[in-house]
């Protein structure tokens, strides 16, 4: 599912860039002193198509992400530490593991809520008559794309926090030990 998810992201992230390059912008960390209008003008079109089909990709693989984080959160972290406490058997480190995770996960649906916004804007953009505009937009979407794809990335590492948690605590009470 890790592996799903980043392919994911990266298959959007890659669409983007080739909405970039075939439009003969650079993708940079700073706009550039003077974004190539003439480019945006021409390939007007074939940007907005392209923008709407990955509009349209990322609805879906928004609601997969937000289902699998929520059923990862609900299901499976939410559950194991309640058993666990109701057991009394210290897991502080995944209430704590837990806890971050919950936050992250409800920063990836603010922070892609908000890229979503960005997007929608974009496509709504006039590219052709308003290319300046449409670029100004276009770095406003691609910085939210990247806050997104940085709260996958916590909640990536935190998951994975969690399963060593999991295992420790496995071996630890295998070996006799945890209790209160």
């Amino acid at each position: 599912m890790k592996h799903l998810r980043s392919l994911a992201f990266f298959v959007c992230g890659i669409s983007l860039a080739a909405v970039m390059i075939r439009s003969g912008i650079a993708v940079a960390q700073t706009a550039p002193s003077s974004p190539p209008l003439h480019l945006i003008r021409s390939q007007c079109q074939s940007i907005r198509s392209t923008l709407q089909r990955i509009q349209h990709n990322d609805a879906l693989l928004r609601v997969n992400a937000g289902q699998a984080y929520n059923t990862i959160s609900t299901n499976l972290i939410a559950k194991l530490n309640s058993r666990l406490a109701l057991a009394q058997i210290d897991s502080s480190r995944m209430v704590m593991i837990a806890r971050d995770y919950e936050e992250a996960r409800k920063a990836f649906a603010q922070q892609y809520n908000e890229y979503e916004s960005n997007l929608t804007a974009l496509v709504r953009t006039d590219c052709a008559d308003k290319p300046g505009e449409f670029y100004a937009q276009l770095i406003k979407t691609r910085d939210a794309r990247r806050q997104v794809s940085e709260s996958v990335t916590t909640m990536s590492k935190l998951a994975a926090d969690y399963r060593v948690a999991v295992e420790q605590l496995k071996v630890k009470l295998l070996s006799g030990g945890s209790r209160g």
